[in-house]
């Protein structure tokens, strides 16, 4: 099980007002106007809560910037340098956060995108992965002080002087590391289907859930781990940090995955 990403020793105190963290999928930035319409909906959010929104690479880019680094290794007999082609295959998800970040601005909600060196996401590689171990909340604090959101690019980390990629899914790790080092109210998932029992590319008619708790979560990403990765379920629960499953673009029933109750120690 993940540990929690320890936040930097000097924090600020929590802001007075509740504080979401959103995260935005890559069918939820597939177009110009399905980014427009999500930061619409992230707008929708800022008059009663602080937001801080983390986003995917755009539907497909991940496979383009992977196919594209292989390729140019083997255009040359050779092949890619590791981590290179981890920052290559990063900047998909640079480039939605400066997307974001500009139609919020433009709506007249100011916004800064962060890379995880300017938010402050630290990890490591071991045993052929790489894990989020730290988060230092510093700079993210002084933003949200500011009046600004910060969009963060996810799926990376910073190792040393060098940055690295958590492997698919790693967006949602970041969303919910965020949500727990800040004591964030919720983490919100934009979702093409919101969250149903089952796969809905596999059972088309599978129903969508309305309140459910964490070991039921863990039985539906047990069939249908595209819906959330399990390790960010994991941390949410470890962490008490509640989520919500949003349809988007269309409207549709949305899902709360709510902490199990705790034994009094």
């Amino acid at each position: 099980m993940l540990p929690l990403p320890s936040s930097s020793p000097d924090r600020a105190p929590a802001p007075a007002r509740p504080l979401l963290v959103l995260k935005l999928g890559g069918d939820a930035l597939a177009t110009p106007e399905r980014i427009a319409h999500a930061a619409r909906h992230v707008r929708a959010h800022t008059a009663g809560a602080d937001v801080i929104v983390v986003t995917s690479a755009r539907r497909g880019v991940t496979d383009q910037l992977t196919r594209l680094a292989a390729d140019v290794g083997a255009a040359l007999g050779l092949s890619s340098g590791e981590i290179e082609s981890e920052r290559a295959i990063a900047a998909g998800e640079i480039v939605t956060a400066a997307l974001v970040a500009a139609a919020l601005t433009r709506l007249g909600c100011p916004a800064i995108s962060l890379d995880a060196r300017e938010a402050g996401l630290r990890g490591r590689h071991r045993a052929g992965a790489v894990s989020l171990t730290r988060v230092r909340t510093t700079r993210i604090r002084r933003v949200l002080e500011t009046g600004t959101i910060p969009v963060v690019a996810g799926f990376q980390v910073i190792e040393g002087a060098r940055l690295r990629v958590l492997g698919r899914g790693g967006s949602d790790i970041t969303a919910v590391a965020l949500a727990a080092a800040l004591g964030a109210a919720e983490c919100h998932f934009l979702k093409q289907c919101g969250l149903r029992e089952s796969d809905p590319r596999i059972d088309p008619h599978a129903r969508s859930v309305e309140q459910i708790d964490y070991p039921t979560l863990s039985r539906i990403l047990s069939t249908s781990a595209q819906v959330l990765h399990p390790d960010a379920a994991r941390l949410a629960d470890r962490h008490d940090v509640p989520l919500h499953f949003v349809p988007f673009p269309d409207p549709g029933p949305t899902s709360r995955v709510s902490p199990r109750p705790r034994c009094a120690t």
